[in-house]
C-alpha cells in the first residue's frame, strides 16, 4: 500500500498520479531491458569470431616465415642487414608485426564477442557504440573483413530502437 507524499492519501497500486491531488508518483519499478534479436548483434558476433580466426592465420604465417627465414643461410653473409634473431631487419620486423597484429586481433575479437553479450542483454545503444569503436580499430589495424562486419553491426545496433 502506497501513500501520496504531498497529501498523504492512499494511492491505488499501479497509479502514476495521486487521485486526490494529482501529484506524480515516483516509479519504483526498474525499466526492463528487452532482449535485442536484430541482425546487428549477429554481425558483431561474426566480426569477433572472424577476427580471432584471422589472427590464427597471422600466427601460423609468422611461425612459418620465421622457420623458413632462419633456414636460409644466404642471409648470414650480409652482416650489415642483420637484425633480430639473425634474420634481415625488414624480415624480422615483419614477423614481429604479424605477431603483434595477431594479438591485437584476438583482443578485439574477444571484445566484440563480449559486446554481443551486452547487446543480447538489452544494452543495445551502448553496445552499438562500443562495437563501432572496435570496428574502426579493426579497420585501422588492417582487419578489413572483421572490421567492416563489426562496424556495420555496431551501426545497426546503435540506430535501432
Amino acid at each position: 500500500m502506497a501513500f501520496c507524499i504531498k497529501c498523504g492519501k492512499e494511492i491505488p497500486e499501479g497509479a502514476e498520479f495521486c487521485p486526490n491531488c494529482g501529484t506524480q508518483i515516483a516509479s519504483t519499478e526498474k525499466s526492463e531491458k528487452n532482449e535485442y534479436l536484430g541482425i546487428g548483434g549477429t554481425l558483431i558476433l561474426i566480426g569477433g569470431i572472424l577476427a580471432i580466426i584471422f589472427s590464427f592465420f597471422s600466427i601460423i604465417g609468422a611461425t612459418y616465415m620465421s622457420y623458413w627465414g632462419g633456414m636460409m643461410g644466404g642471409w648470414s653473409r650480409m652482416p650489415h642487414m642483420m637484425g633480430r634473431w639473425g634474420m634481415p631487419m625488414i624480415f624480422g620486423d615483419w614477423i614481429l608485426g604479424l605477431a603483434i597484429g595477431a594479438i591485437i586481433s584476438i583482443i578485439l575479437g574477444i571484445l566484440a564477442i563480449y559486446v554481443y553479450g551486452k547487446i543480447r542483454a538489452g544494452e543495445v545503444r551502448s553496445g552499438g557504440t562500443i562495437a563501432i569503436v572496435i570496428g574502426i580499430i579493426m579497420l585501422v589495424t588492417m582487419n578489413w573483413l572483421p572490421g567492416f562486419v563489426t562496424l556495420i553491426g555496431g551501426i545497426l545496433c546503435y540506430t535501432s530502437k
